[in-house]
């Protein structure tokens, strides 16, 4: 089987995290969307369609880009904010002739035989150039805005959990005084360390602790969480329901509801909630976001520079790779911070900062100088043991160039 995962037009919803990545290598639960997609279907060869400025990237992963889409036999295409389920795949995967499956009115995917290949219009975006062939409603978890990957979080964890790992395997090196309760819903791998004091409380959720992981005494744990290989969580720390924490970042002080992608550090005290961060992030001592309004009303989120009622009574900080804050940084409720900036200072920020700015609220914003940003990625990767390559330059520099033109 053929299998091409595509971002359609809604990619800019997901902003500030898909400026530097495709949709389906968003983490939601425990896992991408693209991981999860071909965790069902091994055997497919793989195929990508995404839009033109992050084909580098995608080159360096040696991912197959979709270009001469009529040379295959037959295709299923997949939207790339689909949220797999075995159920759905099997629905999908098992089309004997063309078809086009949409959940309410959005693709999310379509199965054609080389007579219909030709029906693909790939520029901007891929799209198909007919309504003439069969259309079948099916349920599907689609989410449609960046906050919509927090709010489904917690239910995609339980559901990854079931799919993908083992629960009740609890392995692993646990010292003294770690305190676990409903070990039938945690998964521990073989190689995690927990030290005393820690508590991991699964009775509301599944906690999934994978492989490599370092958890230091008296932090509490409340599920459902999962938290990815090779990640630290630092003393004392609180990480609390439905978060989901990327491969080797570093953990520490109070987190709820959010994802971290990976490779990002919030080391220390500071209250992370209903937020998303990109990865290479880097949170200073007490830096804190608010998620609540104090009149509990609805919260206006800006992506992209386009105010949007979010419709959402809690949403927190969205922060793009690369971004940094200073100690004792504040966030207002629904902040979005672009790729590559820094903020210091005292003072809540703009709501919405665009990519690559110096921000000291009581200072004139500047724009980041680009060879500078690139020789403290360059300098902040190397400390994790990761190239910063010239596909992450020729994409950060795009982004400049657009923004800052």
């Amino acid at each position: 089987m053929n299998i091409c995962i595509f971002e359609d037009n809604k990619a800019n919803n997901f902003y500030p995290l898909s400026l530097t990545k495709p949709v389906f290598d968003l983490l939601c639960g425990t896992t991408t969307f693209e991981k999860r997609i071909f965790s069902f279907t091994p055997k497919a060869s793989k195929y990508f369609y995404c839009r033109p400025y992050l084909h580098p990237l995608l080159k360096q992963q040696k991912r197959k880009l979709l270009q001469k889409p009529t040379s295959l036999a037959s295709c299923l295409f997949i939207n790339g904010r689909v949220a797999m389920t075995p159920a759905l795949m099997k629905k999908i995967s098992t089309a004997k002739s063309d078809k086009l499956f949409y959940h309410k009115k959005t693709l999310i995917a379509a199965f054609l035989t080389k007579d219909n290949l030709n029906l693909i219009t790939a520029d901007s975006e891929l799209t198909l150039k007919t309504n003439r062939l069969p259309k079948i409603q099916v349920n599907a978890i689609l989410p449609n805005f960046i906050w919509e990957l927090v709010n489904i979080n917690a239910k995609q964890i339980r559901l990854d959990a079931k799919d993908f790992f083992e629960l009740g395997s609890i392995q692993g090196k646990l010292y003294e005084n770690v305190t676990l309760l409903n070990k039938k819903n945690i998964f521990i791998h073989q190689t995690v360390r927990i030290k005393p004091g820690v508590v991991i409380d699964a009775e509301k959720g599944p906690v999934i602790i994978d492989q490599g992981c370092t958890i230091l005494p008296n932090t509490t744990i409340i599920g459902p969480v999962y938290i990815g290989s090779k990640s630290t969580i630092n003393a004392g720390a609180k990480i609390l329901s439905d978060t989901s924490i990327g491969p080797v970042s570093k953990i520490g002080g109070e987190i709820a509801e959010s994802i971290i992608l990976g490779y990002s550090n919030k080391q220390h005290d500071g209250f992370l909630g209903h937020s998303y961060l990109g990865s290479w992030c880097n949170l200073g001592a007490n830096t804190n976001n608010s998620d609540l309004k104090n009149n509990y009303g609805n919260i206006d989120i800006i992506l992209d520079g386009v105010k949007i009622n979010s419709k959402q009574q809690f949403a927190g900080l969205y922060m793009g790779d690369h971004s940094k804050t200073g100690i004792n940084t504040s966030f207002n409720t629904g902040t979005t911070v672009g790729v590559g900036c820094n903020i210091f200072g005292s003072g809540l920020p703009q709501k919405f900062i665009p990519s690559f700015m110096w921000i000291n609220p009581a200072e004139k914003p500047q724009i980041h100088v680009f060879d500078k940003f690139v020789k403290t990625a360059s300098q902040a990767m190397k400390r994790r043991s990761v190239l910063y390559s010239a596909a992450d330059k020729r994409i950060h520099s795009y982004i400049f160039r657009i923004r800052h033109k």
